[in-house]
C-alpha cells in the first residue's frame, strides 16, 4: 500500500480557502539544484576541526567553573582560549587573506593581538574573520 503524500495532505486542506495556493503550475517548478540557498561560504576540515574543538573547550570550561562554583575564573579561562584561536588564526593565514591586503598586516595584528589580549582578540574576529566571510559569500 502506497500513500501518495501530497494528496493526502491536499485532501486534509481541502476545506481551507487557499488549499490551491501551494499548488504549482508548471511553469513555476522550482529547480532546488540550482537555488541560492546553496551554502557558498568556503568550509574546509581544518576551519570545521578547530570550530569543534573550540565549542568543546568552550563548554567543558564552562560547565566545571559552573559546578565549581568559579564561575568567574571560566569567563577568564573561555576569554583566553578565544584570545589563543584568534592568535593561532592570525599566525597561520596568509598575508593575502587580510581585508587590507597590506605587506605588513599578519605582523600589525600579531602586535595588536599580543598587545591588547582579548580587546586585540575581538578586534580581530570582527575586523578580518567576519569581513573574510562576508567577502566569500559575495563570490
Amino acid at each position: 500500500m502506497t500513500i501518495n503524500v501530497a494528496e493526502t495532505i491536499r485532501r486534509i486542506m481541502g476545506w481551507c480557502p487557499n488549499a490551491n495556493m501551494g499548488r504549482l503550475k508548471s511553469s513555476q517548478q522550482i529547480d532546488f539544484a540550482n537555488t541560492s540557498l546553496k551554502p557558498s561560504g568556503k568550509v574546509n576540515k581544518r576551519n570545521s576541526e578547530w570550530t569543534i574543538v573550540g565549542l568543546i573547550v568552550f563548554f567543558a570550561i564552562f560547565v566545571f567553573t559552573f559546578h565549581i562554583g568559579q564561575l568567574l575564573w571560566g569567563i577568564i579561562a573561555m576569554a583566553l582560549v578565544f584570545w589563543f584561536f584568534m592568535l593561532a588564526d592570525c599566525l597561520q593565514r596568509s598575508t593575502d587573506r587580510f581585508p587590507g591586503k597590506g605587506e605588513y598586516d599578519k605582523l600589525i595584528w600579531s602586535a595588536v593581538l599580543i598587545i591588547l589580549n582579548f580587546i586585540g582578540a575581538v578586534l580581530y574576529y570582527y575586523l578580518v574573520k567576519i569581513q573574510e566571510n562576508k567577502t566569500n559569500l559575495q563570490n
